[in-house]
């Protein structure tokens, strides 16, 4: 599974909760609330942001969820719109890596920081790194 930006809120609330999603691609699309505290322009649409669901859980948690299933974390370095790789990847590397680490599966949580155009977007190399890790998993050695 995998989307931009509200496709890619879509993606980690769907994959991380449900496992029958092999593997996810979140684009641009998520951060966590502690980072959206202070990067308001992380706020997102209202539905990002669900007051009920930060009772709970924080999207650090969903991330940490979809261990040991392949997970791709894609976000743009100058990002026009919200979710700036800067500031918003590595909480959620930082909380999901030592629960893909219990499960042995270290190399099924992965990132990209796209440059190339770094702007909010699902462009060719973004969708290629998709593509590699999908041929990692579903496809190894091929």
């Amino acid at each position: 599974m995998t989307g931009l930006s509200g496709g890619g809120w879509q993606t980690i609330f769907i994959s991380s909760l449900d496992e029958r999603v092999k593997l996810s691609d979140p684009v641009a699309g998520y951060s966590s609330f502690k980072t959206r505290a202070r990067f308001l322009e992380d706020l997102g649409d209202s539905e990002q942001t669900p007051c009920d669901l930060g009772t709970v859980a924080d999207y650090t948690h969903l991330t940490a969820m979809r261990a040991p299933r392949p997970t791709l974390l894609t976000f743009n370095s100058k990002d026009d719109c919200c979710f700036a790789s800067g500031h918003a990847l590595t909480p959620l590397m930082e909380a999901a890596r030592p629960i893909f680490g219990l499960y042995g599966a270290e190399n099924a949580l992965r990132s990209h920081v796209n440059d190339v155009p770094g702007t909010h977007n699902y462009e060719k190399e973004n969708r290629e790194e998709f593509y590699k890790m999908a041929g990692d998993f579903f496809f190894p050695g091929s």
